[in-house]
C-alpha cells in the first residue's frame, strides 16, 4: 500500500496514483443529500441547540430556527463552537 494522502492532487492506494478532486466528491454528496430531502444552510451561525432526551430537537441560527429529525454538523475545524 502506497501513502494514504498524497500530494493534494492524488490520493494513492495499492500503489497506483489516482486523481481524486475533493471539492467534486463533497459536491456529489451535497447533491445526494438534496435529493433525498435535504437541506444545507452555509455561512450561517449557530446561536443555540435544543437538545432533549439526547437527541436535537431545534437549532436556532442567524436565519432562523430549524427542526429536523436529524442535524449533522459539518462546519469543519469550527465544529467546536457548535456543539
Amino acid at each position: 500500500m502506497g501513502p494514504a494522502v498524497g500530494p493534494a492532487e492524488q490520493r494513492w492506494c495499492c500503489d497506483r496514483p489516482r486523481v481524486f478532486d475533493d471539492s467534486l466528491s463533497a459536491g456529489s454528496f451535497v447533491e445526494a443529500a438534496r435529493r433525498g430531502g435535504a437541506t444545507f444552510q452555509s455561512n450561517t451561525a449557530v446561536r443555540t441547540i435544543l437538545v432533549d432526551g439526547g437527541r436535537v430537537q431545534k437549532v436556532t441560527t442567524s436565519l432562523g430556527t430549524v427542526k429536523a429529525p436529524a442535524v449533522v454538523v459539518a462546519a469543519g475545524a469550527w465544529s467546536g463552537r457548535s456543539v
